[in-house]
């Protein structure tokens, strides 16, 4: 019996590691699947409003032809433009699906830990810290919450992990005949340019791996990459300002410029104490810097030669993590969804420094190595990761139970009551994709006249009366929690009803855009009619004026 297992540890060793990590990522997103539809009465939602911005754009680039929130205008809203194609080419095929993004965040997810395992096994990496590494990434990132989040950081992991090893590997094997470096240049060219489009911030990782491109004498090489990453950024940006918008899409203008800084202002400032600062803040990958510039100095030392994957890849994410604190193109979120894939490339990083650990050719020793390699994987995962969260992600169910309640509730009102075919929001996710009306943005996202206004330094009550009035708007229902809306609301609207989401104190409020009693009347006691029945079940606090 122990010759037979024996036979089988080949196929163990070389299947075993991405399988197990594939089990735990399944596993972990099918529980939390399943706890957020016995909250939900068995409708899946994901944990983040925002999500719905994507499908509601794929579902119009699908069927209407139209880049928007709404098949009715143009609107640059996402900052991932691969993500919103690729779901549009899946609707276009299988319909709008809820379940889309859940269903391919966890195959990408699957894909990221499978080309994880390739990579490492290419640098001899033993079974034990292939295993460990592959499960950190799932746990650290953490994958599961990242897939309830319904958005495209599973996707933009997959793409930096592929990218950065794609690169390392290119550049510090061994001499390659004409066919192959044509054959893996072009590869690293549509890497870059699907990895430029999958987020805005997967140009840094590109633009470090041309500078090491030219430092280590393949500079053809990197400006083909370079180009390639650039062409589909330049070609969106270029449709973008045809259509009457901004080069990049508006939640970059607004969250890395902010109301009147210049996105340009942003990219060319000096590195300075506020990256400290923002380390500082952020431990996970303040870690990240430090292990990975560590693990660059050992590495170079004891090889004497960057042209090493062992040197070249925690230097690249050394790099990439400075860069990404320096330029925070958005905020860090309770998962830390807009530093996911540095925390996964992090673990991925550190594998492939470990792999160049001298082993033996006696088998005690290699276990030996492979079990502390691996025990220095999941101290990793531990110190920059949760890996609670990773196998169970709470905070991604209880937001799903909070996104049903305030943004699935309020769009589902909308359509059902028909209050207006053009409805003011705030908060433009469910109420995009659920409510069927041609909502009005006032925050920015989905409509380009608010960003022109806040980036031109004043935007008033007065000013978001004018912007809506050619569009004759018969309902606004917006966030009050938000402080910043409060003060836009013009004074002429006539607020009817509020309804507050407990314990968490969210407050919608449901305007009339004029004095006129009847309108009140009708959307007043369609609030009490949609919602107070609701009230027991699903904690709102309703009141009427």
């Amino acid at each position: 019996m122990v010759a037979s297992a024996w036979r089988w540890w080949p196929r163990v060793r070389r299947h075993g590691p991405w399988l197990l990590a594939a089990a735990v990522l399944v596993g972990s997103v099918a529980s939390a699947a399943r706890a957020v539809m016995a909250l939900t009465g068995g409708r899946f939602i994901y944990a983040l409003d925002d999500a719905y911005i994507h499908m509601a754009m794929a579902r119009n680039l699908a069927f209407h032809g139209i880049w928007g929130c709404t098949p009715f205008r143009f609107s640059a809203a996402s900052s991932s433009p691969l993500w919103t194609v690729v779901l549009a080419l899946v609707y276009r095929l299988t319909g709008a699906r809820e379940l889309t993004p859940l269903v391919l965040n966890v195959i990408f997810g699957i894909m990221t830990i499978g080309v994880a395992d390739a990579v490492l096994r290419r640098l001899s990496a033993p079974a034990l810290l292939r295993a460990a590494a592959l499960v950190g990434i799932v746990l650290t990132v953490p994958m599961a919450a990242m897939a309830l989040l319904g958005m495209e950081h599973v996707l933009h992991l997959l793409l930096t992990i592929a990218f950065g090893g794609a690169i390392a590997l290119a550049l510090t094997g061994g001499p390659e005949d004409t066919r192959a470096y044509h054959r893996h240049t072009a590869l690293l060219g549509v890497l870059a340019a699907l990895l430029a489009t999958s987020r805005y911030e997967g140009l840094f990782l590109v633009a470090l791996a041309c500078v090491a491109c030219v430092a280590l004498g393949h500079g053809r090489r990197g400006v083909v990459i370079g180009a390639a990453a650039a062409v589909p950024i330049v070609l969106f940006g270029l449709i973008s300002v045809a259509n009457g918008s901004f080069f990049l899409p508006n939640s970059l203008m607004l969250k890395a410029g902010g109301d009147s800084v210049s996105i340009w202002t942003v990219l060319f400032r000096p590195i300075g104490a506020a990256d400290v600062v923002f380390l500082q803040k952020d431990r996970p990958l303040l870690w990240l810097v430090i292990g990975g510039a560590a693990a660059t100095l050992v590495e170079l030392v004891r090889e004497r030669r960057v042209a090493r994957a062992s040197v070249l890849v925690p230097l690249l994410l050394t790099l990439v993590v400075v860069l990404h604190a320096h330029f925070a193109l958005s905020s860090s979120f309770w998962v830390y969804r807009y530093d996911a894939y540095l925390l996964g490339f992090g673990v991925f990083a550190a594998a492939v420094a470990l792999a160049a650990v001298p082993s033996s050719p006696r088998r005690e020793v290699r276990w030996i190595t492979g079990l502390a390699t691996a025990a220095a994987v999941l101290v990793i995962t531990v110190v920059t990761g949760d890996p609670r969260e990773g196998l169970w992600p709470e905070n991604a169910v209880q937001s799903a139970w909070l996104t049903f309640r305030e943004h699935y509730q309020a769009a589902r009102f909308v359509h059902d009551t028909r209050v207006g075919e053009t409805v003011l929001i705030n908060d433009a996710g469910a109420m995009a994709f659920y409510s069927g009306a041609n909502i009005l943005d006032i925050f920015g996202l989905c409509d380009i006249g608010p960003v022109r206004l806040r980036r031109a330094g004043a935007y008033s009550a007065s000013d978001v009366a004018a912007w809506t009035q050619p569009y004759q708007p018969t309902a606004a229902v917006v966030q009050l929690s938000w402080g910043w809306v409060v003060g836009r609301i013009p004074a002429d609207w006539l607020k009817v009803a509020e309804v507050e989401v407990q314990p968490e104190g969210q407050i919608l409020g449901f305007f009339v855009p004029t004095h006129d009693p009847n309108a009140a009347a009708r959307l007043r006691s369609e609030v009490s009619r949609f919602y107070r029945p609701l009230e027991s079940a699903l904690h709102y606090r309703v009141r009427t004026f």
